[in-house]
């Protein structure tokens, strides 16, 4: 007698056997973002950095309250690593991790669990969530903060155990978010399609006011600091809600977002690589679109589409906060997967094996989109020379220095000096000179930059250089220099 497919361990096994690809897929990438690709340190991380070292609660600047949670794991972070690639990286790739299980855990409540492991497959081989996980900045939070709190509300609407500890999350939550510039309009937004959909009113109302206004003190708590630093600096504000100092021309920065979608042709540059999504990614996208329009009267179309309608304009007067749109387009590749994979079941409802033959080439599309995903990650930001030029290896290139050699003098020009005298800060054997070699038994280590203005006649002992094909000498060093 044939076995029925779904007799067998394999087939009772599946989402096990998906949840473990997953979490290995995950690890390989994230080892591959920091140890190949892009390899190496924006100048808007450093400047992060740089920021993020001035964090002082004795002298509290106002102005640092801008992405302080972020700030605080950071300097958490740089004290246990040190001025390394993952002590800078570290926190964007904890939230990474904790924000990829929170989209599938709530994929998995929204959409049946197939759905959830093909589009979470998909979403964890896209260039724009890897860039995001090993970027030293606080774009993860754009991701971590919404995806937590549709999560906690999810559960909540669903009627879970330990409710409270669930109302808490989300209080907290929000309340940290509106430390991170325009994410107040994703609560804004929520707030709105919470007060407009039948269901959700509904299951707000059964919620118990005690418990919500405990919740909110927690979460007034959290933003005394930020209501602080308001008072001290109220231009503060500005930044949070995203006026730019400079209004863009919107015709150009729209036909820029537009091109960061679906310009397959010209030339990458930048930091990101674009098109921020693959041609079969966008087109599941495009899916997604059409269903969101086909159940727009349902709970998360409303949202979906209420976050769309905030958060274009607001990302076209700024550009740089597109990380915001990361997850509204995870949502609309599940519901993409989802038409897919109800328009095949429905051809054939009660014929078994062809929906068996359909998961062929549904496989086949989800490896081709997943290894596409990754090649163009990897071969973008590692091999496009408009792209890599932008990401620096010179601190890690430097720690190696350091950690052969007792002692290092290290000859830089004014603009270096802030990076290098917080990596100074950080190891005892060095010191920071601007200017030229001075008398000396240490080794003396010359920057790329400083090199151009220092002259010597003392025989060079090495270079240090990077991967690059240009600009790769980035240390000159010398011993003996005694006079």
């Amino acid at each position: 007698m044939i076995k029925q497919i779904s007799e067998y361990k394999f087939y009772r096994w599946r989402y096990l056997l998906g949840y473990c690809l997953i979490s290995i897929s995950l690890g390989l990438l994230l080892l591959l973002s920091i140890l190949y690709s892009p390899a190496g340190v924006t100048n808007v991380e450093i400047e992060t950095l740089l920021n993020t070292s001035l964090l002082s609660f004795n002298d509290m600047n106002p102005s640092y309250v801008i992405n302080l949670p972020f700030s605080l794991l950071q300097v958490l972070s740089i004290k246990i690593f040190g001025i390394t690639s993952l002590g800078i990286k570290l926190p964007s790739l904890l939230l990474g991790i904790l924000s990829m299980i929170a989209i599938l855990a709530l994929l998995s409540m929204w959409y049946r669990r197939n759905v959830a492991l093909i589009t979470a497959l998909i979403v964890i081989s896209t260039g724009q969530l890897l860039y995001m996980m090993q970027s030293g900045t606080a774009d993860i939070l754009y991701v971590f903060y919404p995806v937590w709190i549709l999560l906690a509300a999810s559960i909540i609407s669903r009627g879970a155990k330990y409710l409270t500890i669930w109302k808490i999350i989300i209080f907290i939550l929000a309340a940290l978010s509106l430390y991170t510039p325009i994410s107040i309009y994703l609560l804004i937004t929520s707030l709105i399609i919470l007060a407009l959909h039948p269901h959700l009113r509904y299951v707000a109302k059964r919620l118990s006011r005690s418990r919500l206004t405990g919740a909110a003190i927690v979460a007034i708590i959290l933003i005394a600091p930020l209501f602080y630093a308001l008072y001290k600096q109220p231009s503060i504000a500005l930044i949070l809600l995203g006026v730019p100092s400079n209004w863009p021309i919107l015709n150009d920065t729209l036909m820029m977002i537009i091109k960061q979608y679906i310009d397959f042709g010209s030339s990458q540059s930048g930091t990101i690589m674009t098109p921020i999504y693959g041609m079969g990614i966008l087109s599941i996208i495009i899916i997604g679109l059409y269903d969101l329009y086909k159940n727009r009267h349902s709970a998360r179309s409303y949202l979906v589409a209420g976050w769309l309608i905030i958060l274009i304009p607001l990302v076209a007067i700024n550009p740089n906060y597109i990380a915001i749109l990361f997850l509204p387009s995870v949502i609309l590749i599940a519901m993409g997967i989802y038409k897919i994979l109800n328009y095949w079941y429905s051809l054939f409802p009660k014929n078994p094996y062809a929906r068996v033959v359909g998961l062929i080439p549904i496989t086949a599309l989800i490896i081709g989109l997943t290894f596409s995903g990754v090649d163009r990650y990897i071969y973008g930001y590692r091999h496009s020379p408009n792209i890599a030029i932008n990401f620096s290896q010179d601190i890690d290139l430097l720690n190696k220095l350091i950690n052969n050699n007792d002692g290092l003098i290290i000859i830089v020009t004014a603009d270096e000096k802030s990076l290098y005298d917080l990596i100074a800060n950080n190891n005892d054997n060095i010191s920071i000179v601007v200017g030229n070699i001075p008398t000396s038994d240490t080794t003396v280590v010359i920057t790329n930059a400083a090199k151009k203005n220092t002259n010597t006649s003392i025989p060079l002992n090495s270079i240090i250089t990077d991967s690059k094909s240009s600009n790769s000498d980035r240390f000159y060093v010398y011993k003996n220099v005694s006079k």
